[in-house]
Order: structure tokens, then C-alpha cells, then sequence
């Protein structure tokens, strides 16, 4: 689903050269809440990250990202943004996980898992030593900034991995 507030990725985009300044870093979000989408893609506007443009795809549910992600393999996104909790209390974890053991693991270089369910039966330091998890926010606690440093972490990480 795409929105007016947020720029979106063209599904026929060429993936990453090497050398192409302008191909932008394409981050999935995936949340049920809209105004997540929203909040998120408010933060970023106008950002660059090493001269390169920040774009949004965005999935509301994890079955939706496994569909969009498995469906174009070609152009992965660089990084996700995965709620915890959307259609099961556990549905952005059983999507991290599908989609790590679907993509060989490393493929999706980077996964930030949001979750604003504070005290819940999740524990917070267990999912930061989940393999299949690059690092864990909880939303509570989550300005504009933390947010843009997690994400510009990320792609430091992306950038890393793919030299």
C-alpha cells in the first residue's frame, strides 16, 4: 500500500550498482498501524545517507512483507523496520524468521524490530540476542532521532557487509 506522505520505490527499479550515487537505500516498513508509516517516513524527510536517498516501502502485516520481499527477490530492501506485534502477538518475529531461513539469512542485511508492547511475554535483552535480529527498539522510548541514528547505523552496517 502506498500513501502520499511517503516516496516510494518503483517495483521495476534496477538494484544497486556500485557507483550510483543516486540509487536510493530502500527501507521496508512493516506495521500495522498506519500512522507508524506515517511518523516514520515524517522523520526521514528530506534525509540522505551517504549522499544517497532514503525510500519507503511500506507492509502491514508480516505475511504482507514475506509476499512483497519473496515476490521481488532482485531488489531487496536494504534494511526493515518490523513491528512485533500486528495480526499475532508474535507476527513480526515468525516474519524475521521466514525471511532470514527463506533468503539464505544475510540477504535482508539489516532488521531493526520495533515493539511497543513493554512488559509483555517478549523479553526485550532475549530478542537483542536473537540471531535473526539486528537490533530492538521499543517504541516507547523512540524520538525522531534515536530512530534516524538506529537506521543510519544500519545502513553503516549494509555499506560494511556489502564491501
Amino acid at each position: 500500500m502506498q500513501t502520499d506522505e511517503l516516496t516510494f520505490v518503483d517495483e521495476q527499479a534496477e538494484p544497486d550498482k556500485p557507483g550510483q550515487a543516486d540509487t536510493p537505500w530502500q527501507v521496508l516498513i512493516v506495521d500495522d498501524e498506519q500512522d507508524v508509516h506515517h511518523s516514520t517516513g515524517f522523520a526521514f524527510l528530506g534525509v540522505r545517507f551517504e549522499d544517497r536517498p532514503i525510500t519507503f516501502v511500506s507492509a502491514f502485516s508480516g505475511a504482507q512483507a514475506l509476499q512483497m520481499v519473496l515476490s521481488n527477490r532482485a531488489r531487496l530492501p536494504d534494511l526493515v523496520l518490523m513491528d512485533v506485534v500486528m495480526e499475532t502477538p508474535t507476527d513480526g518475529i515468525d516474519a524475521v524468521r521466514q525471511l532470514r531461513r527463506e533468503l539464505a539469512q544475510r540477504k535482508i542485511p539489516f532488521i531493526i524490530l520495533r515493539t511497543g508492547q513493554a512488559g509483555n511475554h517478549l523479553n526485550h535483552d532475549a530478542l537483542g540476542r536473537d540471531q535473526d535480529i539486528d537490533l530492538v527498539l521499543n517504541k516507547s522510548e523512540l524520538t525522531a532521532e534515536k530512530l534516524r541514528n538506529a537506521v543510519f547505523a544500519g545502513l553503516r552496517t549494509v555499506r560494511a557487509r556489502n564491501n
